[in-house]
Parts: C-alpha cells; sequence; structure tokens
C-alpha cells in the first residue's frame, strides 16, 4: 500500500479545507433556500463555506472497491486491531449494550462493530462542518440526486439543531454530512435516535444514546431472527454490501474475542 506523503498527513491534521462561496454561488444558494425559514442565517454567517475536495470523496470511497480492499481496511489493517478495540469497547459498556440489544431485540456485538466503523468505538464524528457539507452538496453536484440530498438533508438538520439547541455552524460530520458518533444523517437523527441514557436529550455525541439509537434504526430497518433481516436492517444503515458483509463478520470477530476470554 502507498505511503502518504507529509503534505497529506499534514493537510488531514489541518482538516479539510474550505473556501468562501463566489458571488454567483451566493446568489444560486439564495434561491434554493427561498423555502427555508433560516435562510438568512445561514446566508449571514461568515462561517458559511464549501468543501472543494467532497466530490472526489465520493468518487474514492472505499465502498467502491473490491471488497478484498475494504476488508483490510476495516478489519485486517494493524493485526485486527479494530477486532481487539471492539472487544475491549464491548467489555468497557457490556451492560448497556446487552441492555439496548434486549429491548430491541438486536445484536449487541452488532451494535459495537456498527460504532466501530463509524466512529473508531466513539472516538472520532469526523472534521467537517455539517452545514457546509450539506451547501457543498447543493452547488457542487451536477447529480440532481445529491444536489436535492443536500437541500433536503440541509432542512432537516435545522430541525434538528433548533430542537437541541445546538449552533449549526458548529456540528461536525462527515464528507456525507453523517453526525455523532453513529453518523446519522439529519433525517435518521429525526427519525429514530433516541435517548438511551434518560437525561432528556437525544444527543449524537453520547456513547449511551448512540448505543440504543442503532438498535433502534436496526429494529425499525428489519431485524428480526434470520441471518436475512440483519442484512436487510444492516445495509439500510448504509447502503452498500462491502459495508453490510465487513460490518456482519467484524460482529462475529469480536463476539468470538469476547467469548473466547470470558474464562480469563
Amino acid at each position: 500500500m502507498a505511503q502518504r506523503t507529509k503534505a497529506e498527513v499534514a493537510a488531514e491534521q489541518q482538516g479539510p479545507a474550505i473556501r468562501p462561496l463566489t458571488k454567483r454561488e451566493m446568489e444560486l444558494l439564495s434561491v434554493l433556500l427561498t423555502n427555508v425559514k433560516d435562510k438568512d442565517q445561514i446566508l449571514n454567517d461568515p462561517r458559511l463555506g464549501i468543501y472543494p475536495d467532497i466530490p472526489g470523496k465520493y468518487k474514492h470511497a472505499p465502498e467502491n472497491k473490491p471488497y478484498e480492499y475494504y476488508r483490510e481496511l476495516l478489519i485486517e489493517r494493524g493485526n485486527y486491531l479494530r477486532v481487539a478495540l471492539g472487544a475491549s469497547f464491548y467489555r468497557e459498556n457490556k451492560d448497556i449494550l446487552e441492555q439496548a440489544g434486549k429491548k430491541y431485540g438486536v445484536d449487541s456485538f452488532t451494535i459495537t462493530a456498527i460504532l466501530g466503523i463509524e466512529s473508531s468505538y466513539c472516538s472520532g464524528a469526523g472534521d467537517y462542518s455539517a452545514l457546509n457539507v450539506f451547501v457543498s452538496h447543493m452547488l457542487l453536484f451536477k447529480d440532481e440526486d445529491r444536489k436535492n440530498y443536500g437541500l433536503d438533508q440541509l432542512k432537516q438538520f435545522m430541525v434538528f439543531c433548533k430542537k437541541n439547541n445546538y449552533d449549526p455552524y458548529s456540528v461536525p460530520s462527515s464528507y456525507a454530512g453523517a453526525i455523532g458518533y453513529g453518523q446519522f444523517i439529519p433525517s435518521s437523527l429525526n427519525g429514530s435516535f433516541i435517548d438511551g441514557d434518560g437525561d432528556g436529550v437525544a444527543d449524537p455525541f453520547s456513547r449511551a444514546d448512540c448505543i440504543y439509537s442503532i438498535a433502534n434504526y436496526l429494529k425499525k430497518a428489519g431485524w428480526g431472527k434470520s441471518d436475512e433481516s440483519h442484512y436487510k436492517a444492516i445495509y439500510a444503515y448504509n447502503h452498500s454490501d462491502n459495508y453490510t458483509k465487513a460490518m456482519i463478520e467484524l460482529a462475529d470477530l469480536i463476539r468470538k474475542d469476547v467469548q473466547g476470554r470470558k474464562g480469563e
């Protein structure tokens, strides 16, 4: 595998590059936001910007690579480090994982595996500004589905921020606009994300809330007793066969690690 250059590493540490909108882009965005209640708040904030790298991120996404590449990246790398970290995470959070799994009838090791792939077991949640991600989708893509995704999720995002009293420009996300340790997009945050720890707030950066919300999402997506239902539910979480197969395998490897050390 090719080594990254020092410049690439430095750029990654600094976060993704962002640029201001051109006059033409501001005019276009103003038109696109015509029916958005928070239009002025969005347009008048000096933090408004565009991420030029987002289209390329989709083009080179690991989900588009052969499964062998995807598996090496997410499971095998570092002598199966993600499996070992997953087993450690499971032991540390065993009670809440099993409580959430039991409540929704979902496998607790699959919840663990999802958190492992989505946020390295609640250790990171993306370094893009979610709002600017959706703006970038609206302005940088020619594909209408991508443009519509940006606008639809921006609307959902503003609802979520108001409900939780968040500053819209301060919420981090992935380049696709997935938010929190469970990497929920705003429509899923508003539809399936719940308060798992009973503190009155459904917080996507709360470990407990994410565990319960992932279980809730999988149940809503059709998780049942059959392997086919498990595949369907995980696929709904991320519409990728590579992702689904890797998730099933990672969950099984974590299960074997945890159960194999019960007597230690």
